[in-house]
């Protein structure tokens, strides 16, 4: 009788849902529309740090101009911080140095019910309800509570509501110490996309858009307009500007944030915060755009890029600002940068597994289960949910983790020519249609053989396993996806390079033929 253990709890918040947040009402072309501030945008860079309230009141007239039209408003705000260092009139630097993390999460303690109060007096003139949703990554990271957050934005937008999503400060480090890439909340604010299937995410901030050079250093760097491919636009443009002295984010983190929104089929538009009426101009001007145009830059042969016009003007606010005609947009526009979305989004469950989840371990894999699970992901393998990998195709297991939890799934390169081709190839049975090139086959065959009978009696020798794990530093690695795994990191280490048939042999159970499932590649979601 084949041993089982009792996962049922991790089960549970391992099946598939619908996107609650996906569905438009009555089939109209009513958008979800996600606006994310950083601390730049809402309050003055210098001490004592002064609400921009010209700013938040101009927002705040221009989410209800978007809610009377019948859109849905999301804002992510950054801020907390900065308020705290306002009430307790300190400065942000400390012999120019920022605060230690303890100081940082007390100050957002002070901060937090300030900055919710303020935006509730704005809105509050308005009569616009609003309510706050205060996130941390393990909030994101736990698939119960995950959908248990979109359930609540989508209520929250059904009832007229604008939520007000920040990263709770007090009591995460993520965005303080850059864990994962957070950084300002840009990440928060592609993941809310996500969660609640936005039509649109409004990265504001202190230029009006992505420049191929620093527009504060050099005036004639182009402004782009459009951008398809996001890999071709890092090679030119540069992301070298830094967060302000209340922030953490820049350029780059916002290149990370349209990767992830574009993934989940929501367009992303880099802005100026200090006039954030032009978001009302961009979403209308869009809204007229014919599908069949959009449709044309999505296609994978146009252009990844497009650059705006060499007349643009200035990219910081003028005293009266003046949109300038952009030939690449559907009409007269302010500037701004576009990203679009992906043709093909990632379905909510996809979304999750890939940037909802922290990676708690990495495991390698040959290049016959990379073509495996491409394939599958392909050919929709998995009932749509990823590709799954055997054990037969697992080269390494690094990092410790539970089963049910995330992992990098990386591909050690054996093309002849490589580093792995030129030494000496693990001593071990590949998974099928590993190593295509003949004159690799027949390097390995003497050591496969001469292995075959420890093999078919489970005893592969210790030896064996140290040389992958040795030469792992020296081959050619690329992560290629995310999965989640059927067993933990001990199991799936000593069960390595074994047939499925042989794992209850080896640990006395067989929770699963696949050691990790729902393998969900980063190249075909577009984050790499």
């Amino acid at each position: 009788m084949t041993g089982k253990r009792d996962k049922s709890t991790t089960r549970t918040v391992l099946g598939d849902h619908s996107h609650a947040g996906a569905a438009t009402p009555d089939g109209s072309k009513h958008l979800t529309v996600v606006i994310k501030l950083g601390s730049s945008s809402i309050l003055h860079p210098e001490p004592p740090y002064l609400p921009q309230l010209a700013t938040l009141s101009a927002l705040a007239e221009t989410c209800l101009s978007l809610r009377s039209l019948g859109h849905r408003v999301v804002i992510v705000s950054s801020g907390a911080i900065g308020m705290g260092l306002h009430r307790m009139e300190l400065p942000a630097l400390v012999n120019g140095k920022k605060r230690a993390i303890g100081e940082k999460q007390a100050l957002a303690a002070i901060g937090q019910g300030r900055l919710i109060a303020l935006w509730d007096q704005l809105f509050g003139t308005l009569k616009q309800p609003i309510a706050q949703i205060l996130m941390t990554r393990n909030d994101i990271a736990d698939r119960s509570r995950y959908l248990n957050a979109t359930t609540t934005l989508s209520t929250l937008l059904s009832l007229g509501v604008i939520p007000i999503i920040n990263e709770n400060d007090t009591i995460s480090v993520s965005e303080i110490l850059h864990i994962n890439k957070f950084g300002d909340n840009d990440t928060l604010s592609a993941i809310a996309a996500g969660m609640c299937g936005a039509d649109y995410l409004f990265l504001l901030t202190d230029v009006d858009g992505l420049y191929d050079d620093n527009p504060r250093k050099v005036p004639t760097a182009r402004l782009v307009s459009k951008v398809r491919d996001i890999e071709e636009v890092r090679k030119m443009v540069s992301t070298s500007t830094l967060g302000s002295s209340l922030g953490t984010g820049g350029m780059e983190t916002k290149l990370i944030a349209a990767e992830l929104a574009t993934a989940a089929g929501c367009a992303t538009v880099i802005t100026l915060g200090a006039d954030p009426s032009r978001i009302l101009t961009i979403v209308q001007a869009h809204a007229q755009t014919s599908q069949a145009t959009l449709a044309a830059f999505s296609d994978p042969s146009s252009p990844g890029v497009i650059f705006a016009s060499p007349a643009a003007p200035s990219p910081f606010p003028p005293s009266s600002p003046t949109p300038s005609p952009d030939p690449n947009s559907p009409s007269s526009l302010p500037n701004h940068t576009l990203f679009t979305p992906k043709p093909r989004p990632l379905t909510s469950r996809r979304f999750w597994i890939l940037h909802g989840l922290t990676p708690r371990g990495t495991v390698y894999v040959d290049e016959g289960a990379y073509r495996a699970i491409s394939r599958g992901e392909r050919d929709g393998g998995g009932g749509g949910n990823g590709g799954r990998l055997l054990a037969a195709g697992v080269l390494k297991v690094e990092g410790t983790f539970a089963a049910g939890q995330a992992v990098r799934v990386c591909v050690v390169k054996g093309k002849w020519g490589g580093k792995a081709a030129r030494g000496r190839e693990p001593s071990r049975p590949g998974s099928p249609d590993h190593f295509q090139d003949r004159k690799v086959e027949q390097a390995l065959e003497a050591s496969v053989a001469s292995l075959s009978s420890s093999v078919a009696s489970l005893d592969v020798e210790q030896k064996d396993k140290d040389l992958i794990e040795e030469k792992i530093e020296e081959w050619d690695v690329l992560e290629f996806g995310r999965g989640l795994t059927n067993y933990n990191s001990v199991e799936i280490d000593r069960v390595k390079g074994l047939r499925s048939s042989d794992i209850e042999k080896v640990l006395g159970y067989s929770e699963a033929e696949h050691v990790v499932e729902s393998v969900i590649e980063l190249r075909a979601a577009g984050a790499v």
